[in-house]
């Protein structure tokens, strides 16, 4: 959309051009509610009464030339698979998370009207699976810890789900930036080695050598060696462990309510059908 009069119908006539330039093609319009709402106002048929949230009182006249520009555009270009071919084709796509406020004359313009459902459990667990996989090497994260937050994440959207694994993943990148002290990885496995005069070691940072975070008052604690003056090649990350992803997924929450995903299935049994 343009501030200016009839921008935002020229573009619509460039992008359709291109397409058709390049056919057979594929034109996907994302939220396209926002191009055309209902221009009667009505909702464009939410059949439960309530205001499509995308026409208001009725459109303004800039609206309403949009939402024109588009009709005669897709017509035109089912006009031309008509004459020339398949070859010709522009197949247009659409994307809205409000159906309800499309103008009625576009919904019917779209043949096919597919409701992409919440993730179900497969799908989630593919989702997780493929968002922590490659941060839990060495995190021990396990099948079952998968499994768990699946079923913790019923209702979820894959939005949702992919927040709690983004938080998930920066946990341990937290606790390094917060990390008091570090250590020299694998000490514990060598055996610890103090100095007589106390419990901590005092050094620089060798190239050659690999720390991890620990507490201050940890034993093997390298003094007067601050995290920030460790370089990222020396310092290790741990893994994300099962504990981080519960603390992300008891900290998130589904964005998508009950009477929100029921208003979803009502407007699928009337006018589209299920894409699960």
């Amino acid at each position: 959309m343009s501030k200016w009069v009839g921008d935002a119908e020229k573009a619509m006539r460039a992008a359709f051009q291109a397409a058709a330039a390049a056919s057979p093609s594929v034109l996907f319009l994302d939220e396209v509610d926002a191009l055309a709402t209902d221009r009667q106002g009505g909702g464009g048929g939410g059949n439960d009464g309530s205001s499509g949230g995308g026409g208001g009182g009725g459109s303004s006249d800039a609206a309403r030339r949009v939402t024109t520009e588009l009709l005669v555009q897709m017509q035109a270009a089912a006009d031309a698979v008509a004459a020339h071919g398949p070859s010709c084709r522009v197949l247009v796509l659409g994307a809205t998370n409000v159906p309800w406020a499309l103008d009625a004359a576009l919904r019917r313009r779209f043949e096919v009207r597919l409701h992409v459902p919440l993730p179900g459990r497969t799908a989630r667990a593919a989702l997780l699976r493929s968002l922590l996989g490659p941060t839990t090497a060495a995190g021990g994260l396990s099948g079952a810890d998968l499994d768990a937050a699946t079923a913790a994440t019923s209702g979820w959207s894959c939005a949702d789900i992919g927040v709690a694994a983004r938080a998930a993943a920066l946990a341990p990148l937290r606790e390094v930036a917060t990390a008091p002290a570090v250590r020299e990885a694998g000490e514990s496995q060598r055996g610890r080695t103090h100095s007589r005069g106390g419990g901590h070691r005092h050094h620089s940072a060798p190239a050659a050598r690999r720390y991890v975070p620990c507490a201050a008052d940890d034993p093997r604690a390298v003094l007067g060696l601050p995290p920030a003056s460790v370089s990222e090649a020396q310092l290790l990350v741990r893994g994300v462990t099962a504990a981080d992803v519960a603390a992300a997924v008891r900290a998130g929450s589904a964005s998508v309510g009950r009477a929100e995903v029921e208003r979803y299935h009502r407007w699928t049994r009337e006018f589209g059908m299920d894409g699960s």
